[in-house]
Parts: structure tokens; sequence; C-alpha cells
């Protein structure tokens, strides 16, 4: 099957929004605003091994917003994910991808043919 046909009556596997990531310069001082502006409080949430890069999470029920920064410039510039952070963090924040999830992973790559 190529993507984006189906068999009729196929129903893909559902593919739910898992979090949004916010680029920060400044991971304490973002939760700082986030919580001052908008009531949004966040948690510690850890250091990404190898990738130079930390973030707090803000529970939003079943998803969540992900604040990203870079800890470790070195790190960083060695690792796809932590450029990719250091090129998009600015001080206020800013959204720069999102994550989704599925029960059902193997259907949803088949359907897009990826391995």
């Amino acid at each position: 099957m190529r993507p984006g046909s189906a068999p009729r009556g196929y129903a893909p596997p559902p593919v739910e929004l898992d979090h949004v990531l916010i680029a920060v310069t400044d991971l304490d001082a973002a939760a700082r605003e986030l919580e001052g502006t908008h009531g949004l409080a966040s948690i510690r949430g850890g250091r990404h091994r190898d990738w130079g890069t930390a973030n707090r999470i803000v529970p939003l029920g079943d998803t969540y917003l992900e604040l990203v920064a870079v800890v470790d410039r070195g790190e960083a510039a060695a690792s796809g994910f932590g450029r990719w952070v250091a090129g998009a963090a600015t001080d206020a924040g800013r959204p720069f991808a999102w994550a989704v999830r599925s029960d059902d992973l193997d259907a949803v790559a088949g359907r897009l043919a990826l391995e």
C-alpha cells in the first residue's frame, strides 16, 4: 500500500498529540514566566544525555508542554537535537516541534511507508 492510499473501510490507527516542544534560552526563567503569565506550573524534567539539552515539563492532562534548553554548548553542537534546540531557542520561548503517539506504531509506520 502506498502512502495516502487505503483499502475501502480501512481506518488508520489513531495518532494523538503527545507533547509540544518549546525552545528557551533559560529553563528556570521560562518556567517562572509561564507560571506567572499563564498560571502553568512546570516540574523539572531532566538532562538529555549526549544531546547537551535539559527540560522542564508542563503537564496538561493527557499531553504536556516541554520547555527545552541547551545546557552544554559543546555537547549540543555535536548533537542534531542540540543544534536544533540551539537554533530555535529564544528568551521568550518558541514552539518548534511536536510529538505524537500511537498504540500501533507499526501500522502507522507501514501506512507512511517507513521502517
